[in-house]
């Protein structure tokens, strides 16, 4: 009998997140992707072991000093990592000390390339997602669809989905792989 969640493991202590390795790159840019101000960038392609991986370290602050941390693992397509590090969309971690620096070869973040292709592809799939939507299948009345975000099936990764609402309040979350829609409760 199989469990309702079953963990593929990664090793003897850790598991990796993700069921399949991610074979998108707008997945892996996504999933690379921290923001634009970051001290201390804490997603990142891993070289270390063969096949890559991306790491996704995490701190939960937490009351009279219970804070938490971890690190989730990513399991990546051998191609997708190559893709990115041939075309430059990644580049070596900088550590910072006081008064010194060095590069971290094997610890590949997103680099200014990897941003740009990330929203170019990124807008490129709420385009298609956009031109799915129809008045009356849609929403009842209106024409006019909003944008009001877009996220991931599993938070960090998964497919990717655009949300929308008329202004009527109807709403609907679109998938621009297929096409395929959910109505969402006002």
């Amino acid at each position: 009998m199989s469990s309702l969640l079953e963990v593929k493991s990664r090793s003897k202590d850790t598991s990796w997140e993700n069921d399949a390795p991610i074979a998108d790159l707008l997945e892996a840019l996504d999933l690379l992707y921290e923001g634009h101000h970051v001290y201390r960038p804490k997603h990142y392609l891993s070289t270390r072991k063969s096949p890559p991986e991306i790491h996704v370290e995490w701190y939960i602050d937490g009351d009279s000093g219970g804070g938490q941390s971890g690190t989730d693992y990513y399991q990546i397509d051998r191609a997708v990592s190559q893709q990115l590090i041939d075309g430059g969309f990644v580049t070596p971690r900088i550590e910072k000390g006081w008064g010194w620096s060095r590069r971290e070869s094997e610890v590949l973040v997103l680099s200014e390339a990897g941003l740009t292709l990330r929203e170019k592809l990124r807008d490129e799939q709420f385009q298609i997602a956009k031109a799915f939507l129809k008045p009356g299948v849609h929403s009842k009345w209106s024409s006019i669809f909003n944008c009001t975000g877009s996220s991931r099936e599993k938070m960090e990764w998964g497919r990717l989905s655009f949300s929308f609402i008329t202004p009527l309040g109807e709403k609907v979350r679109i998938y621009p792989d297929n096409g395929e829609f959910e109505m969402l409760v006002k």
